[in-house]
């Protein structure tokens, strides 16, 4: 029996765009080691390129997973009885 995983329809789509994007990060980062020139501003590049990946993997599987459910509140309950 196999452990691998099949993704299909939006987790493909979801994995596929995190990956290419995480792949460009590393891709980036190993340019800079193999050069020696760490620079603030290219750090801060890879630093958002991660963010902005996993901010619109997040979006994406909101989207396809519909409105989340409401949040419930309950009432404050006395700790003394």
């Amino acid at each position: 029996m196999s452990n691998r995983k099949t993704f299909t329809g939006g987790t493909a789509r979801r994995y596929a765009t995190l990956a290419g994007r995480v792949d460009e990060a590393i891709t980036r980062l190993e340019s800079m080691t193999e050069r020696q020139a760490f620079d603030w501003f290219h750090v801060q590049q890879v630093k958002e390129l991660l963010k902005s990946a996993l901010l619109e993997a997040e979006e994406q599987y909101i989207e396809e997973a519909g409105n989340p459910p409401a949040l419930i509140l309950l009432p404050p309950t006395d700790p003394s009885s």
